[in-house]
């Protein structure tokens, strides 16, 4: 049985941030599966996922998606989840790759399941409230990881006026100074400015 997920769905849907392999298949004129590509997937709920790739692809073009949902390059049965979607949207990135927003559009009810025990077993709270920094430590906001001290991370800017690095769930965060005693510690979601 199939299951389309409606648009109230989508916008009632917490987004959540990580960093897992992803394969997309694009369909000719006929339907028929003509090339795979790999990409990353950078947030999903239940309505949607935004992918990255090098590969670019047409919006409102069907995609057969198969997701890992762990951060490995193979995964077992139970760990991976398939799905069509829809791209609603493209955005290139700084890094020269494409962004693409895509619409869950079938998904059968196993493998919603599976996609739904994964988002619960993330955190519960809304990572606007996680703490980014907690005794002098850096924490990902994606998984709770200490990731920097704040202390190296300020050293490494001022030498060379910015600093880049993301955490082993693969959340990106950047620091750039902003004055003698503070420094700016942007993830994707927030910025916080950090006295030192």
């Amino acid at each position: 049985m199939e299951d389309n997920l409606g648009l109230q769905d989508r916008r009632n849907s917490f987004r959540f941030e990580m960093n897992y392999p992803v394969i997309y298949t694009r369909f000719d004129d006929q339907g028929r599966a003509y090339d795979q590509k790999p990409s990353r997937l950078m947030d999903l709920n239940l309505g949607g996922v935004r992918l990255e790739s090098r590969f670019a692809v047409e919006s409102g073009e069907l995609l057969d998606i198969a997701m890992a949902l762990e951060n490995r390059l193979v995964a077992l049965e139970d760990r991976l989840v398939t799905f069509m979607g829809k791209v609603l949207y493209l955005i290139p990135t700084r890094d020269q790759d494409i962004q693409m927003g895509i619409f869950i559009k079938e998904i059968k009810d196993g493998e919603r399941k599976k996609l739904s025990r994964f988002i619960e077993r993330l955190p519960a709270s809304d990572p606007h409230d996680n703490v980014i920094i907690q005794s002098g430590q850096i924490v990902c906001p994606n998984c709770g990881e200490q990731v920097e001290s704040v202390a190296r991370v300020k050293q490494v800017t001022t030498y060379y006026k910015g600093f880049r690095d993301h955490c082993s769930c693969g959340q990106r965060y950047e620091a750039k100074p902003h004055s003698s005693d503070r420094m700016i510690l942007s993830f994707p979601d927030r910025e916080v400015e950090i006295i030192c």
